[in-house]
């Protein structure tokens, strides 16, 4: 090799070397680096103890608040843990919850105000919906005003919510626990995603684990896991504290982060300002009535006597699965529009119990099955499950009810159905005419508001696009009181 290639070998080799030298320092631990003398404005800037790295700062949409997003000095979360518990005096041991800081729980305080920001901030504008009715509910059975976070950590706040473990509601309730609990689920109802039977289950789940744990951070933990898993977990690590076994491997980290994460969302909350939450537009608390309703009612009729729609009905009503109350369910608690429910009374009152129901009933007797109630009623086999939602008709039972839809076929067979009423608009909205076309049986359907062109197929076993060919349809919407015409060939799809 030249002399002029060896000098070049060397120039590379050792501006690599240096090169690498200062990357290394770079990516050194800070700990490991030499610390640079702080200047007197640094100093005081440090006191607010900010919660994120220099280089979060850098992101456009967070400067102008930089001075807003920090975490409390440590003597004023102090403070706060001692005036809370200073207002808890004259309540029992029960009703304290501890506000812990450590690592976990200042790690959350970042990521809700990094992360999570948009998602929390939306969370808490939600939350003043709820919190009254959470708060009169927890201090009924002296559980801390802190726990009524958790709807806020399993669901934001959102009635209707499911998970991929099927849990469902505000408080996630597996199917198992909820009946514990005194939730009725069944193909009528839900009451899981029933906001005040939810909250009422909760506070008592809540209360049974602190009863056995005798540590409200344990009851949070078990909420999440189950009451086995912590039990397990302090036998084995021969402890009754949650911050003992949240070290170990006996817990799944979903579980080992709820209570951290349960306090970093209570501390964010009672100080929302001072973590860089502000201009939280929050929302007002949900009112409506509570009318109890004996019999299956359909939930159009309830919307006409209220004067109000089918569909904000339902929004007040998430629990029932059906367009209608259960059948086998005595003094239903129905909710109404706030002020509706004088106007409700005098409307039913006016109004027969026949024409308030939803729709015909049938009780199966011994002996009878399935396709023969689908036959005396006109009506297919198909038609007839997906109405009831029942998957399997081998699940039913003597003494089952059946909700029968008020137009099918055979209306003479049907309870609590008039024959003089064939052909004219029902308490429903909707009416039906019958006659026959080239072997096929036609039915005039009347559209009721709250009606679908999906919807009105399903019932009577048809497809769309045919309800569409048969009445000159260009797209899916329809409108109240306009009549549809359909071909309804028996126990077969056209």
């Amino acid at each position: 090799m030249s002399l002029k290639a060896r000098i070049r070998l060397f120039l590379v080799s050792m501006f690599f070397l240096l090169y690498g030298c200062q990357t290394v320092y770079q990516n050194l631990p800070a700990i490991l680096l030499p610390s640079p003398v702080p200047s007197a404005r640094e100093e005081v800037q440090d006191i607010h103890a900010f919660a994120f790295t220099e280089d979060f700062f850098l992101a456009a949409e967070y400067l102008p608040e930089r001075r807003l997003c920090y975490m409390a000095p440590e003597d004023t979360l102090t403070e706060l843990v001692i005036l809370l518990n200073e207002q808890n005096n004259s309540l029992e041991q029960s009703s304290l919850f501890s506000l812990v800081r450590n690592k976990q729980v200042d790690h959350y305080l970042q990521y809700y105000q990094a992360r999570e920001r948009q998602d929390f901030s939306a969370s808490l504008e939600k939350s003043t919906a709820y919190l009254p009715y959470i708060y009169e509910v927890l201090d009924s059975e002296n559980i801390p005003r802190e726990l009524a976070y958790l709807a806020l950590i399993e669901s934001d706040f959102n009635s209707r919510a499911y998970s991929k473990h099927n849990a469902a509601g505000m408080w996630q309730f597996m199917r198992s626990t909820a009946r514990r609990c005194g939730l009725r689920i069944d193909r009528w109802v839900d009451e899981r995603l029933d906001f005040e039977k939810s909250t009422q289950a909760a506070a008592c789940y809540l209360k049974q684990l602190y009863k056995e744990f005798g540590s409200w951070h344990l009851a949070v933990a078990a909420y999440n896991a189950g009451e086995v898993n912590i039990r397990n977990a302090l036998c084995k690590n021969g402890s009754k504290e949650f911050w003992d076994i949240n070290k170990r491997k006996h817990l799944k980290r979903e579980t080992i982060n709820f209570v951290p994460q349960l306090i970093a969302t209570v501390i964010i909350a009672q100080n929302p300002r001072a973590y860089g939450f502000t201009s939280l537009n929050y929302r007002t608390p949900v009112t409506y009535d509570t009318v109890s309703v004996d019999t299956a009612t359909d939930l159009k009729v309830v919307a006409q006597y209220c004067g109000s729609s089918m569909s904000e009905i339902k929004q007040l009503n998430p629990a029932l699965k059906r367009n209608c109350t259960p059948p086998d369910y005595a003094d239903y608690p129905l909710h109404i529009p706030k002020g509706t429910t004088e106007r409700f009374q005098i409307a039913g009152a006016e109004h027969s119990p026949a024409s308030q129901a939803a729709r015909a009933q049938h009780t199966i007797k011994k002996g009878e099955t399935f396709k023969q109630i689908a036959r005396r009623y006109g009506i297919s086999e198909k038609a007839l499950l997906a109405h009831n939602e029942i998957k399997n008709p081998h699940t039913l039972r003597e003494g089952d009810t059946l909700l029968i839809p008020s137009d099918a076929g055979a209306a003479p067979h049907a309870a609590q159905r008039d024959e003089s009423q064939t052909g004219e608009r029902n308490a429903s909205g909707a009416g039906t005419e019958t006659a026959e076309e080239d072997g096929f049986k036609k039915v005039i359907y009347r559209v009721a508001p709250g009606d679908t062109l999906w919807g009105i197929a399903r019932s009577y076993n048809l497809h769309p696009d045919h309800i569409k060919k048969w009445n000159n349809l260009r797209g899916d919407r329809i409108h109240p009181g306009i009549e549809l015409k359909l071909l309804l060939k028996k126990d077969k799809m056209i």
